[in-house]
């Protein structure tokens, strides 16, 4: 049918169709550019003072998040949380301790997940002598009395703080020797045979445990953790909050590592830890620098010339479980028990504990064995980490500087940099000196890097490779169990009476050639640094220039001094060939 134009039906309504189409991409492009204009003008938005207080945007590495409620945050607030390099991880199998718990003497565990009494040894709590691998307690005096002089005198006050935490209790690293098991069990499970008190093995589960990640008990733990230091520092806490709008929190990028410092703002904040927390999470790995992992900036690190302490390990295993070998060594079938395998064994008593609340394993060895386990956990700290290692107080040094940086108020020095990262150290908003709360996440090894950079002599003297000395002070079940903490302490006092220096300076106890007059700074008060770990007062008189006091603190200017010189033992120098 043609029309008195001419044209066909068919091409009326082609020619129609196409105009409508037409039109349709027309408004369909109109309405994206009005939409893409709109999300630039919320997305880029003035804030602060620059805006009107009707939206602003905060970046998480998740996606935005925006509000309306006319608070505004500072401009050009990136935090991400995601950087990537979580380190490998594998997630193990669910715990089933309801299923499987076969001992019923001990008391109730109230909420502890966990059981830690065992009967082979007694009333023995071998879990308070597990090296690193020790669930957090709190630690026993170091030379202070913490029940006495915990509590502040009359007139005191602390003004800031500053926490150093490990991670929470977590499955094998994926170096562990405690690997050693799920291998032969690999390998060998079909000529493997057990009996006797090795009997557990036929049906054990080597591939239970997962890698590297917490378990639910870390994640207790620092929860826990964040309730006890808002319960102890809220104020200051708070002060931040309303000076600053957030906090400020550090945390290695490990998985784990992220993890506890969430669950630790969680005990503190709950769900609202997003709105009252920045949490800064610094890359470790290779080619990055940051003082929560300072072994990736120090080259020389984990070589056996430079970090002992797994070979004097090794060694000492051999020797402290000749016995058990030669006792355990008849109900194996299948596999030459040695003392590596036995170490193995004893790591998992802690593994299998902190990741399904029992382990078979712990009743295996006797009360001595497990107290020279855990010197063998102290000879390979203090040999790879800490003062027996020629690269242990370089590695330490860097968070030594960043904090003494913190301490003193002043921006981060770059010309003693050894681990730490410039590009957040030279922007105040990545790296505060006026805060008042402090926390920074990371490793077992960092406390014991930084304990060496401290320079506190008594944690630094060297332990006999074949005979424990048990007054020593370097025990790293009680300076960096699962969930331990370094807490130093900015206190402030009110020129003291006689009374409270009596109490303070104690009986026959000089308080050096300073007055306590002298001590005394503009505002009229006297400042002093007060160091915890794990709850437990440091007696930092052994740092050179601090007066001798019974309560174990230091004044702020002679702690200041005493460190001054921190570069220059640590030798940074000694991280490269």
């Amino acid at each position: 049918m043609i029309d008195k134009t001419g044209r066909p039906e068919w091409l009326k309504e082609s020619i129609y169709a196409a105009r409508t189409s037409r039109r349709v991409r027309i408004c369909f492009g109109l309405g994206l550019i009005t939409l893409l204009i709109l999300i630039f003008t919320f997305a880029f938005a003035p804030s602060g003072e620059e805006g009107d207080g009707r939206f602003h945007r905060v970046y998480h590495w998740a996606g935005d998040i925006w509000h309306s409620d006319g608070k505004q945050p500072p401009v050009n607030h990136t935090f991400p949380i995601d950087v990537g390099y979580p380190g490998p991880t594998e997630m193990g199998k669910p715990a089933a301790l309801a299923d499987e718990d076969n001992f019923t003497g001990d008391p109730a565990r109230g909420n502890s997940p966990i059981q830690t009494t065992i009967p082979e040894v007694g009333r023995f709590d071998l879990f308070k002598h597990m090296g690193n691998m020790s669930p957090y307690f709190s630690a026993p005096d170091f030379g202070v009395s913490t029940q006495k002089f915990r509590a502040l005198a009359k007139g005191c006050r602390i003004e800031r703080v500053h926490i150093l935490h490990r991670h929470g209790s977590r499955y094998p690293t994926t170096s562990s020797s405690a690997n050693l098991i799920r291998k032969l069990f690999r390998d060998m499970k079909a000529t493997l045979q057990f009996s006797g008190p090795l009997e557990f093995l036929n049906t054990y589960d080597p591939e239970r445990l997962g890698l590297e990640l917490l378990v639910p008990l870390g994640r207790q733990q620092l929860f826990e953790s964040g309730v006890q230091h808002e319960m102890e520092y809220g104020n200051l806490i708070d002060a931040d909050l309303k000076d600053h709008g957030k906090l400020f929190i550090r945390a290695g990028s490990q998985q784990r590592i992220v993890d506890s410092a969430i669950a630790f703002m969680q005990g503190m904040f709950a769900q609202n830890w997003t709105q009252k927390a920045d949490l800064e999470v610094q890359i470790e790995a290779a080619k990055f620098n940051t003082t929560l992992a300072p072994n990736f900036a120090c080259s020389r690190a984990g070589r056996e010339e430079t970090e002992p302490g797994l070979v004097w390990g090794r060694d000492w295993y051999n020797e402290y479980l000749r016995n058990a070998v030669q006792r355990l060594k008849p109900y194996a079938k299948g596999v030459e028990l040695d003392g590596q395998l036995l170490n193995a064994m004893q790591q998992l008593c802690s593994y299998d504990t902190v990741a399904f609340g029992r382990s078979d394993f712990c009743g295996l060895f006797t009360e001595q064995e497990w107290l020279d386990y855990e010197y063998f956990w102290d000879l390979v700290f203090y040999g790879s980490y800490g003062a027996g290692s020629e690269v242990g107080k370089a590695q330490g040094v860097g968070w030594v500087n960043e904090f003494m940086a913190r301490l003193t108020k002043t921006a981060w020095n770059e010309s003693t940099i050894t681990s730490e990262n410039r590009t957040f150290n030279n922007d105040p908003q990545t790296f505060p000196v006026d805060r008042r709360f402090y926390a920074d996440f990371s490793h077992d090894s960092l406390l014991t890097n930084v304990l060496a950079a401290l320079n506190l002599e008594e944690f630094n003297q060297p332990l006999d490779l074949h005979r424990p000395d048990p007054r020593r002070k370097f025990r790293t079940s009680t300076i960096a169990p699962y969930a331990g903490r370094f807490v130093f302490e900015e206190i402030s006092c009110e020129k003291p009476s006689s009374d409270i220096h009596a109490r303070w300076f104690g009986s026959g106890r000089q308080s050096g050639s300073k007055s306590v007059q002298a001590m005394q700074t503009d505002d009229g008060r006297e400042h002093y640094i007060r160091l915890l770990i794990n709850e437990a007062i440091v007696d930092l008189h052994q740092l050179k220039g601090c007066d001798s006091r019974a309560d174990g603190m230091c004044q702020r200017d002679q702690f200041i001094k005493a460190l001054a010189g921190r570069n220059e033992w640590a030798h940074w120098d000694k991280c490269f060939d």
